[in-house]
């Protein structure tokens, strides 16, 4: 779980950074925004949390508002600028979903004690040049 998120972090960093070569700071900035839309679509088709009603009123004006940012004109498609939206957008699109996740391994791990508290000896009694902290843990 932890390489998957780390990569999948380390990917939607270097989208996002990547957006900025491409475009005006402000583009990526606002798209990135996307993050909590998609976090909250993760944890209702993950974790199975029950949608209100006004989310619509978020989700629904998101994807207009940044149309509208990334093509000042809105019917003029320039592909320079949509590859600073979508540059943006991957990334969010990675880091949304891992934001979900993380909370259903927390969860999991809530239910299984004996997992979570595992996982923390191992750190807590990690020492440097010791090797890999789940060698510590069976000393």
């Amino acid at each position: 779980m932890v390489a998957i998120g780390a990569g999948a972090s380390a990917v939607a960093t270097t989208l996002f950074t990547l957006s900025f070569r491409y475009g005006d700071p402000v583009t990526p900035a606002v798209i990135q925004e996307f993050q909590p839309i998609i976090a909250i679509a993760g944890a209702a088709l993950l974790l199975h949390e029950r949608l209100r009603a006004s989310f619509i009123w978020f989700a629904v004006p998101a994807p207009a508002g940044a149309w509208l940012l990334a093509f000042p004109d809105p019917l003029d498609f320039a592909v320079d600028r949509a590859v600073v939206a979508l540059l943006a957008l991957g990334a969010a699109v990675l880091w949304g979903p891992f934001t979900a996740a993380l909370v259903r391994r927390l969860m999991q791990a809530r239910q299984e004690p004996n997992m979570a508290v595992h996982g923390l000896l191992r750190i807590v009694r990690h020492r440097p040049g010791d090797g890999a902290p789940h060698q510590a843990v069976r000393q």
